[in-house]
């Protein structure tokens, strides 16, 4: 049987992916010790088959299962299990099924989670839901929309999960400079292993994030899919899938410069220092040593740009490049889709819409 098992509630942009795929993989030595990775990519079925409105949710025990079967006739030294927005779960859903598939790892288990401070997982999260289709706005949007929300208070949240889980569970902050050498997907085998006696072998910067031009341009396939794929779950799993692929190939054709990744602005960054100021303090007095929330929330507006970085396609590509674009985003829309024909009229109106505009004051937000 497994000697103990890690579960890994991964956050958004917070190289999950990363880790996942050197795990995967097995792209990595440690001497004297075996671990095991049951999922061909990633455990996001665990998660999902707690929710009653997911469709894996009747499925849930096969799941659970096969999974636990896998550990308990392994002799793994350590298990993985990992999964994005795990953390998302109730603590007390995860303990349930915790204590129903995995009764003989009683103290065995570990729990650990990497969170990025609160003005990086507005960029990031705006990164990601532009590239998924999930949002067409601008940062400031997004900011009111999970303000009003209140996503991002965080120690409400963790402090049940830590008392729930107790001293199982960990909090890892995604700041580079308290990670180990500077890496997390480092940090992650440092705290799997509590020791330094390790190599990794593979690439641990595979998902890296998408600059503003490139961004901007999945996000306008995404919005054609979307367009025409309306809510149904096969649209989204599209999307997200081809956002997936895309990612991937931008990330191995090399880049003739470097080009300007999201950022804030410095009256947003002021509004978010504003609204997170306490919860970043609680944060570091409740898990942390020193203060790597709080000093990361007070350098956002050093780090903010005076202006808002322009959203419109068009002050990134030509002309010519934006009818191509917008004539591939229709055909790839129509086809994942299932439709026959394209709407013309429809491509030529928002041609006009991402073309330059005379005052650039607009193209922000």
């Amino acid at each position: 049987m497994t000697k103990e098992i890690i579960f890994h509630l991964g956050d958004y942009k917070t190289g999950s992916t990363s880790i996942q795929r050197i795990l995967a993989a097995q792209d990595f030595t440690i001497p004297g010790r075996r671990v095991l990775f049951t999922a061909r990519e990633n455990h996001m079925d665990l998660p999902r088959s707690l929710y009653p409105e997911n469709r894996l949710f009747a499925r849930q025990k096969e799941i659970w299962e096969t999974h636990a079967q896998a550990i308990r006739t392994s002799d793994a030294d350590i298990a993985v299990i990992s999964a994005e927005n795990m953390n998302h779960l109730d603590p007390a859903q995860m303990q349930a099924a915790v204590d129903r598939y995995f009764p003989d790892f009683s103290g065995r288990i570990r729990y650990v989670t990497y969170l990025r401070p609160h003005a990086d997982r507005i960029v990031s999260s705006f990164a990601e839901r532009r590239k998924l289709g999930e949002f067409f706005g601008g940062m400031a949007k997004l900011h009111t929309e999970i303000l009003d929300k209140q996503r991002l208070f965080y120690t409400p949240r963790f402090t049940a999960w830590k008392a729930q889980f107790g001293p199982a569970f960990h909090i890892r902050p995604m700041v580079r400079e308290h990670l180990f050498r500077g890496d997390v997907v480092h940090d992650f085998f440092r705290f799997m292993c509590g020791s330094e006696e390790f190599e990794i072998h593979g690439d641990t910067h595979r998902n890296e994030s998408l600059s503003v031009a490139e961004l901007l341009a999945v996000s306008e396939l995404q919005r054609e899919i979307k367009r025409l794929g309306g809510k149904k779950i096969a649209s989204r799993d599209v999307r997200h899938r081809i956002a997936g692929l895309l990612q991937e190939a931008l990330a191995v054709l090399p880049r003739k410069a470097d080009l300007e990744k999201p950022r804030l602005h410095k009256a947003l960054a002021a509004r978010i220092q504003d609204s997170y100021r306490e919860d970043a303090a609680a944060m570091d007095a409740a898990f942390f040593e020193g203060s790597p929330f709080a000093d990361a929330l007070a350098g956002a507006k050093d780090k903010a740009l005076d202006a808002p970085q322009s959203l419109r396609l068009g002050d990134y590509y030509n002309d010519d490049a934006l009818r191509m674009f917008l004539a591939i985003a229709a055909m790839l829309g129509a086809t994942v889709n299932g439709q026959g024909t394209l709407a013309e009229n429809q491509i030529a109106d928002r041609l006009e819409k991402i073309r330059p505009q005379a005052d650039p004051s607009q193209s922000g937000d």
